[in-house]
């Protein structure tokens, strides 16, 4: 395949794997954070980084030992721009 081809493949496979988690219903915070990160190629520690939290908190979101705080939520939004709502049941 030429390099051209292997690029529009790549992109239409993003739009897929990105499109599926648009149209996901979530009942947790942790799952629609483990398919951010993947979709966006985010590691823990760069999500970490960029809510101004340590890994661990980041850990314990994925895993729903913990919820966002409420200044935490605006951040979610403003990071992500994945709307609070989408996890909320």
């Amino acid at each position: 395949m030429t390099s051209h081809v292997m690029c529009v493949l790549n992109a239409y496979l993003y739009l897929k794997e990105l499109f599926s988690i648009l149209m996901k219903k979530y009942s947790s915070l942790g799952q629609l954070l483990l398919d951010y990160r993947k979709v966006y190629a985010v590691s823990q520690i760069d999500l970490a980084a960029q809510f101004g939290v340590d890994i661990r908190t980041i850990i314990r979101w994925e895993k729903n030992e913990t919820l966002l705080k409420p200044d935490k939520e605006e951040e979610m939004v403003d990071i992500t721009f994945i709307p609070t709502r989408l996890y909320e049941t």
